[in-house]
């Protein structure tokens, strides 16, 4: 690129991970999981590359698979808190209720734990609306 000044820039995009290595990871790794359906590790990493790649769906179901069979997980923690966030973001914040409270069980620094607790209490009000959006009886304005 040049600038006005005749001076020419050199710029570069730096992108975390490029798409056709994903692709290509997800692969390997559902296959791997197919072929070895007991196995968490790999569970995990698909789990987050699902994460990272948007595939939301796929991806919670593969984090609680991995949570269900591995509570004290290492990194448990930061696996319960993209679960919840993506219950929350898919508007199922019944679900992720639950999900936050076991990560707040787990935080023992208690400037996260209030940052959590904010977190979970704006959730719980998303649970609140859906649950008077459920009502037969309420009148429509």
């Amino acid at each position: 690129m040049k600038r006005a000044d005749g001076v020419l820039l050199t710029v570069r995009l730096l992108l975390p991970k490029k798409p056709i290595r994903q692709a290509q990871k997800l692969k390997t790794l559902t296959q791997y999981v197919q072929r070895h359906p007991s196995g968490w590790k790999k569970r995990l990493a698909l789990a987050e590359l699902r994460y990272e790649m948007g595939h939301w769906e796929e991806a919670i179901l593969d984090f609680r698979w991995v949570l269900a069979r591995q509570p004290n997980l290492p990194q448990g923690l930061s696996v319960r808190l993209k679960l919840a966030k993506m219950l929350e973001i898919l508007e199922r914040p019944a679900e992720a209720m639950p999900v936050y409270q076991a990560a707040l069980n787990r935080i023992t620094y208690e400037p996260s734990r209030q940052y959590l607790q904010q977190a979970m209490e704006s959730c719980q009000k998303n649970v609140d609306v859906a649950a008077n959006d459920d009502n037969p009886h309420r009148e429509e304005i």
